[in-house]
């Protein structure tokens, strides 16, 4: 087939399954266009593309999704968008540069509606339904639990979109829908710009009219080495984190083997300063969740800095007893505490919460960081509480004001508003 090389390449144009096409128009596209229009209207008939492996994006590649909708099969366990060096068992990868998903009028990534797997690290079930507020545990629905042969944990492939070494990353105007984990993964990402996105990731779907819990629902995760993203105008619902910059693994070396069931396509170990998460711009974020609006979690030596925050309206799921608040800093259950200031320079403003366990919650030895111009609507007793890693104190015995900062260093808290009943 002859391609014009001043028309939009898409999909239609080629044979096969809606997978088989696509990759093929990205292939054909890939330094000729570097451009790919998937239409809302698929020649085979239906008005959406169902794909039964991961869609891999090569670099300098531009995906327009015209009205369209593109969604996991439920045959598939995959993500549903990858970078292209990104394989299974290869933890270290070579850099692609400059992709970009981009929607026109409406446009949605969706996982598949009766899933394989889900969850990151969790074991799958049938019987994961919602009879209590936070599923089963350590589970997570997938149609393959119990089925020998195949793994019974879920793992990286379970994520909506996911980027990994890439220098120059765009995404906009999308919806992403129901993943079977988190929606947006970065894993060693720079340069990355993501607006104008709504993600629709609640902690539970419907299956032949039975709800049934997944777990690890999150919706924008940043991990190892992101550096310079902008994140602005997202909304949306998540059944764990909206936003999370985690940096885990410390004590790993690249040399050892990973697990199958990781969470993260490349290796998790963490390299001082090139696996730092820094300078990221995080603004206008909408959203109601069963965790955390924002949350920064590293362990031991790793370091988040530079990080600020202007706009951020999180609102808790009132159906979850869990903890919930506007930003995190900090969390247990991961390793060791990290050192006072290796999360340091996070400026966070123009915050508003109806969560249940205040506006923002630390836990971690933070340095030089601001919380301003907040007003809390929960239940909490305190807008912002303190609570000592090395403090065995229950989670939620916590103290605020001066009590309990002494972990700190230079944390400014100004004009912040408790609305709510027992505020002080």
């Amino acid at each position: 087939m002859t391609l014009s090389t001043t028309e939009p390449i898409t999909p239609n144009q080629f044979e096969g399954t809606d997978s088989e096409r696509i990759q093929a128009a990205i292939d054909a596209a890939s330094g000729v266009t570097n451009l790919v229009v998937i239409p809302s209207r698929n020649a085979n008939g239906a008005n959406r593309w169902i794909v039964d492996r991961a869609v891999l994006l090569p670099s300098d590649m531009t995906v327009v999704l015209d009205n369209a909708t593109v969604q996991l099969a439920d045959s598939a366990i995959d993500n549903i968008f990858r970078s292209d060096n990104v394989t299974e068992g290869q933890a270290r990868v070579s850099w692609n540069y400059n992709i970009r998903i981009v929607g026109v009028g409406e446009s949605c990534i969706k996982g598949a509606a009766n899933p394989r797997s889900t969850g990151g690290g969790k074991v799958l079930t049938l019987e994961s339904k919602f009879d209590s507020p936070l599923g089963r545990g350590k589970m997570s629905y997938g149609t393959d639990a119990g089925e020998e042969g195949v793994p019974q944990k879920g793992n990286w492939r379970n994520h909506g979109i996911l980027m990994a070494y890439v220098d120059g990353f765009v995404m906009s105007n999308v919806t992403v829908e129901n993943t079977g984990c988190w929606a947006i993964t970065f894993e060693r990402v720079r340069n990355a710009d993501l607006s104008h996105i709504k993600i629709l990731n609640p902690p539970r779907i419907t299956v032949d009219g039975t709800t049934r819990y997944v777990a690890n629902r999150d919706g924008i995760n940043l991990r190892q080495g992101c550096k310079h993203f902008r994140i602005h105008d997202i909304s949306g619902e998540t059944g764990d984190d909206f936003i999370a910059l985690t940096l885990l693994g410390v004590h790993r070396s690249a040399d050892e083997p990973m697990s199958p069931h990781s969470a993260m396509a490349t290796h998790p170990a963490y390299t001082a300063l090139d696996d730092d998460i820094e300078d990221v711009w995080i603004s206008s974020i909408t959203c109601k969740t069963k965790n955390h609006g924002v949350a920064l979690r590293t362990i031991d030596q790793a370091r988040i800095h530079d990080v600020f925050i202007d706009g951020l309206r999180m609102r808790g799921n009132p159906d979850v007893p869990s903890h919930q608040t506007a930003i995190l800093f900090g969390g247990r259950g991961y390793g060791g505490p990290s050192p006072l200031g290796n999360i340091s320079n996070v400026h966070a403003t123009g915050l508003v919460g109806s969560s249940r366990s205040g506006l923002v919650h630390v836990e971690a030895r933070i340095e030089d960081c601001t919380i301003a111009n907040g007003i809390y609507h929960g239940e909490s007793d305190y807008v912002v509480t303190y609570h000592d890693f090395d403090d065995k104190t229950p989670k939620y015995s916590v103290s605020a004001g001066n009590a309990g900062r002494s972990f700190v260093k230079n944390v400014i808290e100004a004009n912040l508003v408790h609305a709510g009943p027992g505020g002080r």
